[in-house]
């Protein structure tokens, strides 16, 4: 089993930690921009007035 030197581990494992963390970042934003767009979108559609969860111009017609 080959090991390689101590300075390329760790400089790779820092690269690797940078990386995860600018993706994860990545879609922390992603899923705040996402979350915005869809409740602008359901104001928009439901208007702030109540709205029945089965049948016609309901919640889970929209849903799906």
């Amino acid at each position: 089993m080959e090991t390689l030197p101590a300075h390329r581990d760790r400089s790779a494992l820092s690269v690797d930690a940078s990386s995860q963390r600018s993706l994860e970042s990545l879609a922390l934003g992603a899923g705040t921009v996402a979350s915005i767009a869809s409740a602008f979108v359901a104001l928009l559609v439901f208007q702030l007035r109540s709205v029945p969860i089965s049948g016609p111009g309901s919640l889970g017609q929209y849903a799906a």
